[in-house]
């Protein structure tokens, strides 16, 4: 692979990189610590971030709380420990989470605070990485570049999708796999089959990811590749080896998953393609996560109308394409940093085609698979600019002086878009199925440990078993969406849960209310609002007849 400055400075300078580089990651970590801290609280825990806490949290109390459909545990040490949270989705992201909820407890701030200190750990092995593959220079403007991004940034303190363990993996994976190339050692090439592997185990699309790198890489280093792998076989039979291991419970399971994904009678959405062109638009216009937010959650509606907020990330990745596909063309057949720039045009044209591709890959923690990859080709162009010679001095000053204003304005846009979208938090509380209400919902009702809290709708159960203490949950819209009629008990010890029509994706709710509206003269209806007083849903409750 391509050798940057590193390989040609003595140990000393590669320390005081290494001390520059450090120096600048803390800088960036204590900027994503002080953006998400308000996140600690707000928005609420949405239905499929809360999911992960709640498995480890009933790992560490040894109590098995009803979970969707899917979830896969088995007994160990007397808790039961998961295993897969959805048949394609390994439960990789609980096993992070339990050592921090044993020695912090499990609540919501732990948990935001948990994907914190992930996001941060995943930007210092991502700048490692970017310094040892293409220099100092580009991994500084990378990790500001990605630190920055508001798709990472929110994705970062509101995972869902389990896209931090894949962060982790893939930023960790691609650079052991960079010291086994240079090192020609099977230890590295064992270690980064094995963290490629969880990639894989941990979601299924992590899949995407690796054909399309591994295509690059074949492209543009397979002679080389092939030479080293018949005089060195032991460091591919290691990595082969690594990776069975780590993805190995994934595998047992593989061929049942792309049946159900690509069997003829699988389900298809005919705008699927439509809303994954959103998706991209608004990843890289930085306007995804205000218009989720806005939207309470309802991906239907969150394109419907224009977003007040835009950082131009998509131009700037579509101009350093430009820039580095004319290098490339250009550049002497010779030139070290070549292959490089090649593999990173590459890699980003074969995992978006893949997301494009792939079933049901309609959301950001798809989209984002192609991550990091604009942010490399953004950091290679800029470098490579800045250093071109150029014999017309004042000439490279303009060029230069462009540069910095273009890095400039995007960084102090992708800010804007932050704090815009966090003031947008902050007034709200988050809206709908993002909302904090149901967080005082739990905090009400601890104080009646014998009242079973029932859910009519998606969108309650778990985060109600992470949030609550023990307090019986029941969801009975699951009974009704596979075609059986659940028994819905009007007394009082039950409290129902129900959403407003908007929010709402099961018919139970509105037929139990239409209901009791009726029939039921005791029933109390109680509206729970955001933080700017619209409905988020309903608890029903019975009082004595």
């Amino acid at each position: 692979m391509a050798t940057n400055s590193n390989s040609t400075t003595g140990p000393a300078a590669c320390r005081r990189e290494l001390r520059i580089l450090v120096g600048g990651w803390l800088v960036l970590a204590g900027l994503l610590i002080a953006l998400g801290w308000q996140n600690l609280s707000a928005p609420g825990l949405f239905y499929d971030e809360a999911i992960y806490g709640g498995l480890a949290k009933d790992f560490l109390t040894g109590h098995a709380g009803p979970h969707m459909p899917g979830v896969s545990t088995t007994e160990i040490f007397g808790g039961p420990f998961p295993i897969f949270v959805q048949p394609y989705l390994g439960a990789l992201k609980c096993w992070l989470l339990i050592p921090i909820f044993k020695i912090f407890g499990s609540t919501l701030a732990v948990l935001r605070g948990a994907n914190l200190f992930f996001s941060a750990t995943a930007l210092l092995i991502f700048m490692m990485w970017t310094w040892r593959l293409l220099g100092l220079a580009e991994a500084l403007l990378a990790g500001l570049l990605l630190a920055v991004d508001p798709a990472f940034f929110f994705l970062g303190v509101l995972d869902w999708g389990s896209l931090l363990p894949s962060l982790l993996c893939r930023f960790g994976g691609f650079f052991l796999v960079l010291l086994a190339w240079r090192r020609q050692q099977a230890r590295w090439a064992l270690a980064a089959g094995v963290v490629l592997g969880l990639g894989f185990f941990n979601k299924i699309d992590f899949g995407v990811l690796l054909a399309g790198t591994a295509l690059a890489a074949a492209g543009v280093y397979g002679k080389s590749f092939f030479a080293q792998s018949r005089r060195r076989p032991k460091i591919i039979l290691s990595a082969m080896l690594g990776f069975l291991v780590g993805a190995g419970p994934i595998l047992a399971i593989f061929r049942a998953i792309l049946n159900a994904v690509f069997c003829p009678n699988a389900p298809h959405n005919p705008g699927e393609l439509a809303e994954k062109l959103h998706t991209w638009r608004a990843m890289f216009d930085g306007s995804y996560f205000y218009r989720l937010m806005d939207a309470g959650g309802l991906f239907d509606t969150m394109y419907q109308t224009p977003s007040p907020v835009w950082t131009p990330f998509g131009i700037v990745v579509l101009l350093a394409i430009f820039f580095l596909i004319a290098d490339v063309i250009l550049s002497a057949k010779e030139n070290p940093a070549r292959p490089t720039k090649m593999f990173l045009l590459l890699s980003a044209s074969f995992v978006t085609l893949g997301v494009l591709m792939l079933p049901g890959a309609v959301r950001i923690h798809h989209t984002t698979l192609v991550y990091p990859f604009p942010h490399l080709l953004i950091a290679a162009a800029a470098v490579s600019v800045w250093n071109s010679p150029r014999k017309n001095w004042p000439l490279q000053c303009v060029a230069r002086g462009l540069l910095a204003a273009c890095l400039l304005f995007l960084t102090l846009g992708e800010f804007h878009v932050i704090a815009r979208t966090q003031h947008l938090i902050r007034e709200t509380g988050g809206r709908g199925w993002w909302s904090n209400a149901l967080v005082k919902f739990s905090e009400a009702t601890k104080n009646h440990p014998g009242l079973i809290v029932s859910s009519l709708d998606w969108g309650f159960n778990e985060q109600l078993e992470f949030l609550a203490d023990g307090s019986p949950l029941e969801e009975p819209f699951w009974q009704a969406a596979f075609g059986q009629t659940p028994e819905l008990p009007r007394d009082t010890n039950h409290i129902y849960l129900a959403h407003p029509p908007e929010f709402s994706l099961s018919p139970l709710g509105a037929q139990f209310m239409e209901s009791v509206s009726r029939a039921n003269k005791n029933a109390v209806v109680q509206p729970w609002r955001d933080g700017q007083g619209r409905i988020v849903f309903y608890s029903i409750t019975f009082t004595a007849p």
